[in-house]
């Protein structure tokens, strides 16, 4: 299955990153091509924080220990999972300018491994237009 998914990924909360990841990994497995623009999300992508990014939703707060230690154990984690994604297939990681200038971040202050570019909404909708599916996450 070829196409394309566009993902509006908005919150910064690991299982919504993990959920994102998974999805990536799959779409990747089916050969689709992968957009995703990181609102909000894009905290967690920063260069400091990427590898010790931990904030779980206000719902699973309670499995935040377990889910770490079982991730751990298999030696996974949301963005080694897109690191991958990215080696195995076509995805893009744009950050959202407006909350990139909000927050005071700049291209480089990214992963350079995950974010490709910071640029608009209207990058979005471009690609979104062009997609088979469209999440927002």
């Amino acid at each position: 299955m070829a196409g394309k998914l566009s993902i509006f990924l908005i919150s910064p909360t690991y299982e919504k990153l993990l959920s994102t990841a998974v999805i990536v990994q799959g779409a990747v497995a089916q050969d689709m091509e992968v957009f995703i623009f990181a609102s909000f999300a894009q905290v967690a992508f920063k260069k400091d924080e990427v590898e010790k990014f931990s904030k779980l939703g206000k719902d699973y707060e309670e499995y935040k220990d377990v889910a770490m230690r079982y991730l751990a154990s298999k030696k996974v984690s949301w963005y080694s999972m897109l690191r991958d994604a990215k080696k195995m297939g076509k995805v893009r990681i744009v950050a959202c300018s407006l909350v990139a200038d909000m927050l005071g971040l700049k291209k480089e202050d990214f992963d350079p491994t995950l974010v490709d570019e910071v640029a608009g909404v209207a990058t979005f909708v471009e690609e979104a237009s062009n997609s088979d599916f469209v999440l927002y996450i």
